[in-house]
């Protein structure tokens, strides 16, 4: 589900209000890249310029905050920080390699298999096996949702909530 721009998420400043387009923009990027899956690269690009341009916006938008004397501009900037890290931890997980990942479950499955005392089966060793790959999908499918809803509702919260709390400031500074 792609997010659409719209006048309520207008904080009445021109500038500002096309950066918040161009995330939404890159946001539905990421979404869609996401959901398909199959080009890492193409997610990791994405997620690079998300966070690069999302970094850029704030500090405009601080600078503006400034100049406008916003009197929540610590609050504000301090949401930012906040935003970036968890983007910035997102795109830093789905940049690791797949392979460390599997190299780990092998290790921990060595473990346990020197633990067990009775001699595994093969039957065993396909149910070990089976139930560790539904883990692994598991866990990259609560990442994707995780990500999926920072990303979704960053722009519902921080744009229609925060952001827009500025709209009296900006139209007085005219």
């Amino acid at each position: 589900m792609a997010i659409q721009w719209n006048d309520a998420m207008s904080v009445g400043y021109a500038a500002i209000d096309d950066e918040h387009k161009q995330l939404i923009k890159l946001i539905n990027d990421a979404g869609q890249a996401l959901e398909q899956r199959e080009n890492r690269e193409a997610l990791l690009h994405v997620l690079d310029e998300l966070v690069q341009y999302t970094r850029d916006h704030f500090a405009r938008e601080e600078i503006i905050q400034l100049k406008i004397k916003y009197p929540d501009y610590v609050e504000h900037k301090l949401e930012h920080q906040e935003l970036v890290q968890k983007l910035m931890s997102f795109t830093e997980h789905f940049k690791a390699p797949p392979a460390e990942a599997e190299v780990e479950i092998e290790a921990e499955d060595e473990v346990e298999t020197k633990a067990d005392e009775a001699p595994a089966t093969d039957a065993d060793a396909d149910a070990v096996s089976e139930a560790d790959g539904q883990e692994e999908t598991s866990l990259v499918e609560n990442d994707t949702d995780e990500l999926v809803e920072l990303l979704r509702h960053w722009i519902i919260d921080h744009v229609l909530q925060t952001d827009r709390k500025m709209k009296p400031y900006l139209k007085a500074r005219g």
